[in-house]
């Protein structure tokens, strides 16, 4: 793993998020600051991309060249039942077949400047950072895949990814897929090893879910090849990664 640095490269970065904490509220198309978490996924609005400010610069590195270092396996990646943003019953193997995979966990209603916010920002900027390039294009697969099943439903979750529609061709696709239940996620949690708490009053839906931010890259073989906390989640370190994977299957 590359040393970090801390000359100053890294600077705010204003990222694109859907439902970062901006509502709009119904009937009147002005957004609304919500608090700490969304009202439910019938709210207006749920669409509306947020711009959030992200400081990063304490996480400075300089990634290497892609190809010029070696990803080992760490794991196999995990299968198991979802449901897509149309509601189809899907395996997580059906979306990862043939491709490298960003895998992240996040919740909608999240709001820790550190967690489901930041893995959402760091996706759309490998998003920015891989459109237009056909190689990434058809080499590459972004999941968001939800750890709250109650809250988001299959209608969230689209609504939640829809910014990400707005982007130009050619990129990568990227689903934002959730479980039919807690039943169903449980095990893809477990066999993946992210961490999900209990709400500190399971009786308020909209309680916070406290939980470890993990991004996972894998390979075409279905291989965890690097797993990103939120120390080195850079996406200038992801790309290079996936770079580097691509010309190692080339």
């Amino acid at each position: 793993m590359p040393a970090r640095r801390n000359d100053g490269r890294w600077r705010k970065r204003v990222a694109f998020l859907a439902l970062a904490g901006i509502l709009v509220s119904a009937g009147s198309g002005i957004p609304r600051f919500a608090a700490a978490h969304s009202t439910g996924a019938g709210s207006a609005g749920l669409a509306k991309a947020a711009v959030t400010v992200l400081d990063t610069s304490s996480f400075d590195f300089a990634p290497p060249d892609p190809g010029t270092y070696s990803l080992p396996p760490i794991k196999a990646a995990a299968d198991g039942d979802i449901l897509d943003g149309a509601g189809k019953r899907r395996r997580l193997f059906d979306l990862m077949d043939g491709r490298i995979v960003v895998l992240s966990f996040i919740y909608t209603r999240c709001t820790a400047p550190g967690g489901c916010p930041l893995a959402t920002a760091t996706l759309f900027d490998i998003l920015d950072e891989t459109v237009g390039d056909t190689t990434m294009a058809g080499g590459l697969r972004l999941i968001s895949l939800s750890f709250d099943p109650l809250h988001d439903v299959p209608e969230v979750m689209a609504q939640y990814g829809a910014a990400a529609a707005l982007r130009p061709e050619p990129k990568p696709p990227w689903d934002f897929v959730t479980c039919e239940s807690d039943a169903a996620l449980a095990p893809i949690l477990k066999d993946y090893g992210q961490w999900v708490g209990r709400s500190a009053d399971p009786s308020d839906p909209d309680a916070a879910l406290p939980h470890v931010l993990r991004v996972y890259l894998i390979d075409r073989n279905k291989m965890v090849r690097n797993i990103y906390g939120v120390g080195f989640l850079d996406p200038r370190l992801v790309v290079a990664d996936i770079r580097t994977l691509l010309l190692e299957q080339r």
